[in-house]
């Protein structure tokens, strides 16, 4: 496993951390929260109908995960400017 980046993102007026690893030559990012819950853990794949999407390796969280995708999507996108 080796740590790739670290950045951080504000959500709903929150700074959460995020850090990204590549694990088995899958980019894994790690959602931290700024308040006592366990860390959010998603993963970018390729849907063949409606292109990227997003999945959290934890059940019942996709609401969490399509919100910090988005986020994450951002942030990655702004680098690339």
């Amino acid at each position: 496993m080796a740590k790739q980046e670290k950045f951080s993102v504000v959500y709903e007026g929150q700074v959460h951390v995020i850090d990204s690893y590549l694990i088995n030559n899958e980019l894994i990012y790690k959602v931290h929260f700024p308040y006592k819950r366990q860390p959010l853990l998603i993963v970018r794949s390729v849907d063949p109908g409606t292109g990227r999407a997003w999945s959290a390796l934890q059940d019942n969280r996709e609401e969490e995960v399509e919100r910090f995708g988005k986020l994450i999507d951002e942030q990655i996108e702004g680098q690339d400017s």
